[in-house]
């Protein structure tokens, strides 16, 4: 489980970030349900197992929704590029375009 967290953290592309979700998600599995002599234990671990696959679902979604948009699976430089049709920043501050006025 600490392998899988360990990869999302430096996994620089979005198979690699998949990778370590999938790993931690198995730990986590096999860690609730080292006990399995408790039928409820079983029963959690099952429920556990199939909330997971949801979320996977949902971040495989969002994931090829960045890579669509942002045209690369790279998730190195993600807060520093911006998707083609978004528009840019203006330079100009409210303050300093407030000044420019006049009146």
């Amino acid at each position: 489980m600490v392998a899988g967290m360990a990869m999302l953290g430096v996994g620089r592309n979005a198979i690699l970030f998949m990778a370590g979700w999938e790993v931690m998600a198995i730990g986590a599995f096999l860690s609730i349900t080292t006990e399995d002599q408790l039928p409820w234990t079983r029963d959690v671990g099952y429920l556990y197992l199939i909330a997971t696959r949801v979320a996977t679902l949902c971040v495989i979604a969002a994931l090829a929704l960045l890579v669509v948009a942002l045209r690369s699976s790279e998730i190195e430089g993600l807060a520093r590029r911006r998707p083609h049709r978004w528009p840019a920043r203006s330079s100009r501050s409210p303050r300093s375009a407030a000044a420019s006025r006049p009146g």
